[in-house]
């Protein structure tokens, strides 16, 4: 049995907000061209994807707590850690 990823085990304990999820457009048709060199950078902005989700106030608290003396200040890769034990225990 495959390993369910983060996302899925999160979306199954309602932390993902996926209501307010737009729905992604179709792609616009582009015609065919040569790609050109040395255009420089894109002249518009990439859209930003945002997925927002709502932790339990514990793991919010041992994030803040741990999270400089663990892993020395980044939170992203210490929430990483708090969040697979989290569903390690639930699981």
């Amino acid at each position: 049995m495959a390993k369910p990823s983060l996302s899925d085990l999160m979306r199954e304990e309602g932390m993902l907000d996926t209501a307010n999820k737009k729905p992604e457009a179709a792609p616009a048709a582009v015609e065919a061209k040569a790609p050109t060199m040395g255009r420089g950078r894109p002249k518009t902005k990439p859209e930003s994807k945002l997925v927002s989700f709502h932790l339990p106030l514990n793991l919010i608290s041992k994030i803040d707590s741990e999270a400089l003396a663990t892993a020395g200040g980044n939170k992203s890769l210490f929430l990483i850690r708090v969040l697979e034990e989290h569903f390690a225990r639930k699981g």
